[in-house]
């Protein structure tokens, strides 16, 4: 049946698979025609918004070329190796830490910390599978479609003044025609299971967007270089109608990310049907 269940997925139209997933997660028909929810609006973006450059964007390898030329090398986390098979990884060659990821997904990454205590082989065919993956298939998220499946090996930045993905806070900032509406700020993304989220306006005050609002106990302060996040993010996202901007910043400096288009798939339940209605009018389709 496991298997039935995924051939019909892959042959079935993209709109009759989104029409069905939609009307499950949130109970309501969805509406092409005349979309409101930033929910919709998503889904309808991935029928007919078939802007190439998303596709150049969302490659994780690609992406540091754009951004690069938009805002500079300074923001990039460094790729020091990128190979079309795992079986092909020179280990040897790589730094004692670095970050193992594929170009084409979301969830192939490897922290290696010390290459001399990890199962190299178990990392190969973790990455082998992933490559695999069709990661379009999951939520018809059409950008991924047609990205070639690659690794890349990162350079592993700690907390003495760079990277370090264990414990990384993470800045996701919400943009729409241009202009950013909010940053939600993941803790412990790397820790446990479930992330914790906190979303905060321009004046970093805290905003009711979730279901389930995270205990009091939990805060982040403004970064001191806050201004220049927000300038980056701005001229990062002038090109695009919707689309989150990710960036890390560890002991002041930035990094970039990543370009999201469809956050969580257009399926994203944490938020309140309020926080849906409300960023669907923020982007015209």
């Amino acid at each position: 049946m496991k298997l039935i269940r995924e051939m019909i997925k892959r042959i079935m139209p993209d709109k009759w698979f989104l029409q069905i997933v939609y009307y499950r997660i949130f109970k309501r028909k969805l509406n092409l025609y005349k979309p409101e929810y930033y929910s919709e609006k998503l889904q309808w973006m991935k029928l007919y918004d078939r802007n190439p450059l998303y596709t150049y964007v969302v490659d994780k390898y690609s992406a540091k070329e754009y951004i690069s030329n938009l805002i500079g090398e300074g923001y990039i986390i460094p790729t020091i190796g990128k190979w079309k098979n795992a079986c092909e990884i020179d280990f040897d060659s790589l730094p004692n830490q670095f970050v193992l990821k594929c170009t084409h997904d979301c969830g192939g990454i490897v922290i290696v910390k010390d290459k001399g205590s990890v199962d190299k082989r178990a990392i190969a065919n973790k990455l082998n599978i992933r490559l695999k993956h069709n990661y379009y298939l999951k939520q018809r998220e059409w950008p991924y479609k047609n990205i070639p499946p690659q690794i890349i090996a990162e350079k592993y930045i700690d907390e003495s003044g760079e990277l370090n993905l264990g414990i990384l806070t993470d800045y996701k900032f919400y943009c729409f025609e241009g202009k950013i509406d909010c940053i939600m700020v993941c803790l412990e993304r790397y820790k446990h299971a479930h992330p914790i989220f906190l979303y905060y306006d321009l004046h970093w005050n805290r905003l009711n967007y979730l279901k389930e609002e995270p205990n009091e106990k939990y805060s982040v302060s403004k970064p001191n270089n806050f201004d220049e996040m927000i300038n980056l993010v701005t001229r990062i996202s002038s090109e695009f109608k919707c689309v989150r901007v990710d960036l890390y910043n560890v002991n002041g400096k930035i990094y970039f990310g990543e370009l999201t288009f469809f956050n969580q798939g257009g399926f994203d339940t944490d938020i309140t049907e309020e926080t849906d209605r409300y960023w669907g009018t923020l982007f015209s389709i």
